[in-house]
């Protein structure tokens, strides 16, 4: 098995060679051909670790803040909560009213 994942490893990529005893160390966080889970709550995506960070950036499992009420919510979300935050500011429907 420690070599399947060598060899599977090394056609991706991975340049590294070790002995059967260093594999496990090695796909358990060293290597940076080895996908990894984007630790944002409910996103089900894997990413390189080069290319994690990209990621997150739009991840749309992002926790952000709302910047009127401070509620905190997953960032796909935001529009739609802007529209009807309770701290939203909204004009009055009233004709020649200031």
């Amino acid at each position: 098995v420690a070599r399947l994942e060598e060899d599977r490893k090394k056609d991706a990529g991975c340049r590294w060679r070790g002995s059967v005893a260093e594999v496990a160390a090695h796909l358990g966080g060293e290597c940076e051909w080895e996908p990894v889970k984007c630790p944002n709550h409910g996103c089900t995506e894997t990413r390189l670790p080069r290319d994690l960070l990209d990621h997150q950036a739009t991840c749309g499992s992002l926790l952000v803040k709302c910047g009127r009420c401070a509620q905190e919510l997953k960032s796909r979300l935001l529009a739609e909560h802007e529209g009807r935050c309770p701290r939203a500011r909204i004009e009055c429907p009233n004709e020649g009213c200031s």
